[in-house]
């Protein structure tokens, strides 16, 4: 789909397939959950270990660590995965609808790093793609809500982890991080499935108008 000129002179980006992106989004979006359920069971289990055992292979402390940077790093990498995705979903809706973004590509980005504003403004980002990529332009409210209640949820639970300072209250807030981080997680996939088969749907439905306009 060649770039096309709007009727108010605007350029009209070309869609591009965002199939890869998506892919690797959804990856690390799966694997982040599951790096912290391995920081739990190690947690869990490597006391046990020490107990039994008496002489662990490797520092419990330092293990869990280790093991906690690399979930940190993990979710660093998942947001980079996931913004490049939706800045391809962004053109793309655009590119389908003729219809270009409420908002730029830098405060896309942005708007999930400004306090106060990032607990509702991203929604709206994420709600404007998928209405747009809907062919019905209805979207999918349930799901995007569901979504952003355990994306919120996640982070409330890593602000009262980090403040924590009973044993107990840290493991409480732990698991609750973990829970709401499966579900946001699963959530968030099925968010990008969503709007890139309707995308595809979009792009094939375009495409076959256009050969039927040449062979008319």
């Amino acid at each position: 789909m060649a770039d096309q000129v709007m009727d108010d002179g605007a350029r009209r980006p070309e869609y591009v397939d965002a199939c890869r992106r998506a892919l690797i989004a959804q990856v690390a979006l799966a694997l982040n959950p599951l790096s912290l359920v391995a920081t739990c069971c190690l947690a869990l289990g490597l006391p046990v270990l020490e107990e039994v055992t008496g002489t662990p292979p490797i520092s419990t402390l330092l293990l869990s660590q280790v093991s906690f940077v690399v979930a940190m790093l993990l979710m660093l990498a998942t947001a980079v995965a996931f913004f490049a995705w939706l800045q391809r979903a962004r053109s793309n809706a655009h590119a389908l609808t003729g219809e270009p973004p409420a908002h730029g590509s830098a405060f896309a980005i942005a708007v999930w790093l400004i306090p106060c504003a990032n607990c509702w403004l991203p929604l709206t980002v994420v709600r404007e793609v998928d209405r747009k990529s809907d062919p019905t332009r209805g979207g999918s409210p349930w799901l995007l809500g569901g979504w952003w209640v355990a994306y919120l949820a996640m982070h409330f639970a890593i602000g009262r982890l980090a403040t924590a300072v009973d044993r107990r209250a840290m493991g409480l807030w732990f698991f609750a991080w973990v829970a709401s981080a499966l579900v946001a997680a699963t959530l968030a996939i099925l968010v990008i499935r969503r709007i890139q088969k309707n995308q595809i749907a979009l792009v094939t439905r375009a495409d076959a108008h256009a050969i039927a306009a040449e062979f008319a």
